[in-house]
């Protein structure tokens, strides 16, 4: 409901602009370069990230980014915001090591990500929302889990669904969606619950439809 709303506020500052061609080339380019160096340095700081080791985890090496961490270890920041979409996805759904991705690092991923997207998400150029949506979604419900003691990939895979649903507000196609990305059958009642009650929340919580209504 917040990012929906947030997002509608932006698009209409957008319209009452009225921004020229050069300017919306321009926004986009600012835009993109402020998300690209928050990407490179955020990494840095050792209040938001630290270094785990390649060879304790169960996602193969090409998937971890050393960054500024000694030969053989890895970056946790870097490797979520240096690696979004598929593989971002991935090593948060089936990265079963507790110590793989801290609370901090998630929290800072997701976040990152959930900023730039509700500004950038309505620009003149081609953008999509899912995969970002989901992203989002699992670096949240990951954190939730590893806050709460619990199973970290089931979490970031219903954080994930609940995240897109109650930006999108959709219900059946969403969870085939996730079931059948996630090729997990069984979480087909706790997907379906969960984006069921962000739609819900959503729709109480805005009065007004999703992001594409």
């Amino acid at each position: 409901a917040a990012f929906c709303t947030m997002n509608r506020s932006i698009a209409v500052l957008r319209r009452r602009l009225a921004l020229s061609t050069s300017m919306k080339g321009l926004e986009v380019v600012v835009i993109a370069t402020c998300y690209a160096s928050l990407s490179w340095l955020l990494p840095s700081l050792a209040s938001l990230s630290s270094c785990g080791l390649v060879e304790d985890r169960r996602m193969g090496a090409h998937y971890y980014r050393q960054y500024n961490c000694p030969e053989g270890h890895y970056n946790e920041l870097a490797t979520l915001l240096l690696n979004l979409g598929g593989k971002g996805i991935t090593l948060l759904f089936q990265e079963d090591n507790l110590e793989a991705f801290s609370v901090k690092t998630c929290l800072a991923a997701g976040l990152v990500q959930l900023t730039t997207l509700c500004i950038s998400f309505g620009m003149s150029v081609s953008a999509g929302i899912f995969i970002p949506l989901l992203f989002i979604g699992a670096c949240f419900g990951r954190a939730l889990a590893l806050l709460a003691g619990l199973d970290p990939m089931t979490y970031a895979i219903v954080g994930a669904a609940a995240c897109l649903g109650g930006v999108v507000r959709v219900l059946i196609s969403l969870t085939a969606i996730v079931t059948s990305t996630t090729s997990l059958s069984f979480f087909l009642t706790p997907v379906m619950v969960a984006t069921l009650c962000a739609q819900t929340i959503g729709n109480w919580a805005s009065g007004r439809p999703g992001i594409y209504d």
